[in-house]
């Protein structure tokens, strides 16, 4: 980086001079003189320059670094600033991203943990739909046996005996069922009741 030199030759200089850079006067050169008809203007160095603008420009010179020396250090403090900022942000979003990798991590290993879990519950409850399977299986089983032991047993002559109480015979008449005696018997308890002798053998 170099200070902007600019040169001017007009018609009655023999040499180049510089633009008045320290006043800021277009028509009047570093050294003070005042330009007539102007041949040549530009930034390229021509061959020959002023003496007199060379003896000025070391304070032009100093002027231009100083200032350019402030705005560096300006823009310098700018950008300090700016770092730190971006610094402490990058710091921040370096956290976060850490946190989200670590809450990352944790959601993995919890639905892993839920989907053994879950397993282990699905396992649990097909079991229990087995036992309940196999438990209604067997109760229909009892239903079942239980409801054909109710049933009433068939054959050809339906037969049976009846307590000792009143009851009809097949003919429907009402007899008395008792325990068979012999005649002996029969007689000997009529005897006793009626007070005949008995009979003799």
């Amino acid at each position: 980086m170099e200070p902007p030199f600019y040169f001017v030759r007009d018609k009655a200089s023999h040499a180049a001079h510089h633009w008045d850079y320290l006043r800021n006067r277009r028509a009047t050169a570093l050294c003070g003189h005042d330009y007539g008809d102007i041949q040549w203007e530009g930034t390229a160095r021509p061959a020959k320059v002023c003496r007199q603008c060379q003896e000025v420009l070391p304070r032009f010179e100093a002027t231009w670094w100083r200032t350019a020396a402030r705005r560096a250090q300006v823009h310098r403090d700018r950008l300090e600033k700016e770092n730190a900022r971006l610094g402490k942000e990058l710091t921040g979003l370096r956290r976060q991203m850490n946190q989200l990798t670590y809450q990352l991590e944790l959601s993995k290993e919890t639905i892993e943990s839920q989907k053994s879990t879950i397993g282990s519950q699905k396992s649990t409850i097909d079991s229990q739909a087995e036992k309940i399977d196999n438990q209604r299986k067997t109760l229909k089983h009892l239903q079942t046996a239980r409801a054909e032991k109710k049933k009433p047993h068939t054959s050809g002559t339906k037969t049976g005996v009846k307590s000792p109480s009143r009851g009809k015979a097949q003919g429907g008449t009402s007899t008395r069922v008792g325990v068979w005696r012999s005649a002996d018997q029969v007689f000997s308890s009529g005897a006793k009741r009626s007070g005949a002798p008995k009979l003799a053998k």
